[in-house]
């Protein structure tokens, strides 16, 4: 994908996506990423160009668009090749938008594997909850859409079990129109929950879904609809997600200055946030959470957690994005509070973990 160099505002760079021809091997994607920037802040020593910048990332402007570029490994090909995306932040809801027709793998080695341990960005998740939505939104604006393919995976320490073996650890790949009701067979019986689907809208073009927050145009019937569909899912996507965001970022630690007659002292303020579980749990799920907790790369210290009792409570290292909370969790709820400040996407990547390690139907409340 090669975009002619010159200045663009984000209606202009769109336009021009929409009257480009892709070769037919070539599929468009939008990968998204939440960030806490509203602009790319060239002079800011922490800023989504610095950011980039420190990560290896080659970074050119075009107008409203960056071009990012980095080496990646190709897997097929057995050597590097230099992956190019073309970048634009919105600077209201601060989501990074990467449009491009590399192959996945260049999007997991490069932006993805920073936004996994760099603070400030983190992909915009897409949970289970929000995929149902997705495909609710689909079906409705078009009946005749198809879901034709998903993947979907179980693990032993889910919450929810399947009816059968829920013991094994699983991945399913499933290709048939009836792909729709082949997952609700397969959540009943085999507990899995989905990770990517994709849809055959007739007359338009075929998409999938990731739940890392990537879109992609698989094939067209007709080009322009067809683009016009997939910045219309990212949108749709975008609006139901950012509501759980927000509910994070509300979450703060304040220290409030306190003025005695002797000496000025400083008392933290805790405004945390809540994981909502879907079913009441019990000591073995509390067992499992931890389990699932350190397989992604916590560490829980100082905890508790009594034994016959579903109670848990203690602290949270984050050793990829290096951040220490707190966690109080009983049988309905998980109470998670900051211990200094920290960036929303340290607690975005924490909820991601609870829903696709532990509970893929939790949800994100505020604390009340």
């Amino acid at each position: 994908m090669k975009i002619p160099f010159q200045e663009y505002t984000f209606a202009s760079f769109v336009n021009k996506i929409l009257e480009m021809d892709f070769p037919i091997q070539a599929r468009l994607k939008v990968a998204c990423f939440f960030t806490q920037f509203d602009r790319w802040g060239t002079n800011s020593t922490f800023s989504l160009w610095a950011l980039f910048n420190s990560r290896g990332f080659h970074i050119d402007q075009m107008g409203d668009i960056h071009v990012l570029s980095k080496l990646y490994f190709d897997t097929a090909l057995r050597q590097k090749k230099m992956a190019t995306f073309y970048a634009y932040l919105n600077s209201e809801s601060r989501l990074l938008l990467l449009f491009t027709d590399e192959k996945s793998e260049a999007i997991d080695q490069t932006v993805e594997e920073m936004a996994e341990t760099t603070s400030g960005i983190y992909c915009m998740f897409t949970g289970p909850r929000t995929l149902q939505d997705i495909r609710s939104k689909i079906v409705e604006s078009y009946p005749s859409s198809v879901c034709f393919y998903f993947t979907a995976k179980h693990f032993s320490q889910f919450a929810r079990k399947g009816e059968t073996r829920p013991h094994i650890e699983r991945t399913i790949v499933y290709y048939g129109d009836d792909a729709l009701k082949a997952l609700e067979e397969m959540q009943q019986y085999y507990g899995v929950s989905p990770r990517i689907m994709r849809y055959r809208i007739p007359d338009v073009g075929n998409y999938e879904i990731k739940s890392t927050g990537c879109f992609t145009l698989l094939k067209t019937e007709d080009p322009i609809p067809a683009k016009q569909l997939l910045l219309r899912l990212v949108d749709w996507t975008s609006v139901l997600v950012l509501r759980s965001r927000q509910i994070i970022e509300r979450s703060d630690f304040i220290l409030i200055p306190l003025k005695t007659e002797e000496k000025m002292f400083e008392i933290p303020k805790l405004i945390p946030w809540t994981v909502k579980f879907s079913k009441a749990l019990d000591y073995s799920d509390a067992e499992s959470l931890v389990e699932s907790m350190v397989s992604e790369g916590y560490t829980l210290f100082n905890y508790v957690m009594p034994k016959g009792s579903f109670r848990l409570n203690g602290m949270v290292l984050d050793e990829k994005k290096g951040n220490v909370f707190t966690i109080d969790v009983d049988s309905n709820r998980m109470i998670i509070a900051p211990k200094d400040k920290i960036s929303f996407d340290a607690f975005l990547r924490f909820f991601a973990t609870i829903v696709e390690n532990f509970d893929p139907q939790a949800t994100v409340e505020e604390f009340v």
